[in-house]
């Protein structure tokens, strides 16, 4: 990476689910999403430091998901380095929540940034990072909550089924599918804390971003309450080793709140 400004961060940061709970039962209740803010914080500054142009959208429903997402994928990237897209919500196997309760498939979002979509991010890493359950396995911890709810899920999705079969995604889930992902309510999530964390230690000494996740899945391993853990998981096309360096200046931080 070696542009003056490495690209664009889109944070999707859904919080309050009331939306959802006024929709009916189409899950177990939704509740509201307590800590996010300190994880949108946490990818805001990192990032931020390393180059990238954040804008945060917070409290999107399904479809604003999704056409948030697909109008990036439409924008000219020529002059960027790298794409990074993460999502905060309530999720299941192979979805995220809307605000509204309504479920988004990631390959949905992955998929919007296939060659034929998105020419200019040809040959550039599009990395996604997803704080979400991927299913209702039980594991829960106090003093810690469970980004899940009791929806009916696909059984048959498949880590195949998440990212396009081209080169240089990067998925990174905080968890594997059908298993919780866990957020502490007053610190954060789990796997996006360790994430700015060891991002923040390791990039400047030149470690790429799979060896960077390694050190997450190893720090994440060894948290255990009450015997219980969560176990993050990378899904790759990576061509190439993606390592981020500190660009000349610093980047501002762009922080709209669309909703």
């Amino acid at each position: 990476m070696n542009r003056k400004e490495r690209g664009i961060c889109l944070i999707i940061n859904n919080f309050n689910f009331e939306k959802s709970r006024q929709n009916g039962p189409q899950c177990t209740r939704l509740e509201n999403r307590n800590g996010t803010e300190k994880d949108e914080k946490s990818l805001n500054e990192v990032f931020s430091r390393l180059g990238f142009r954040v804008e945060v959208k917070n409290d999107l429903d399904g479809n604003e998901i999704l056409e948030t997402v697909g109008s990036y994928s439409k924008q000219n990237f020529d002059n960027n380095d790298c794409f990074i897209c993460c999502i905060l919500s309530h999720g299941n196997t192979g979805l995220v929540y809307g605000t509204d309760g309504q479920g988004v498939a990631i390959s949905d979002l992955t998929f919007c940034f296939r060659k034929c979509l998105c020419s200019s991010l040809n040959g550039k890493p599009k990395l996604f990072f997803i704080q979400a359950c991927q299913g209702v396995q039980p594991q829960n911890c106090v003093p810690v909550e469970s980004d899940a709810c009791n929806a009916s899920h696909v059984d048959n999705v498949t880590s195949n089924d998440l990212i396009p079969g081209e080169p240089d995604f990067l998925l990174g889930m905080a968890t594997v599918l059908r298993c919780s992902a866990f957020r502490h309510p007053n610190e954060g999530s789990w796997y996006i804390q360790s994430l700015c964390s060891e991002l923040s230690a390791h990039y400047h000494r030149g470690e790429d971003i799979l060896s960077i996740l390694t050190k997450v899945n190893e720090q994440l391993s060894k948290k255990c309450v009450s015997n219980k853990t969560q176990m993050p998981q990378p899904w790759t096309t990576l061509s190439r080793k993606l390592v981020f360096n500190l660009p000349a200046s610093p980047v501002s931080h762009i922080t709209p709140n669309d909703n």
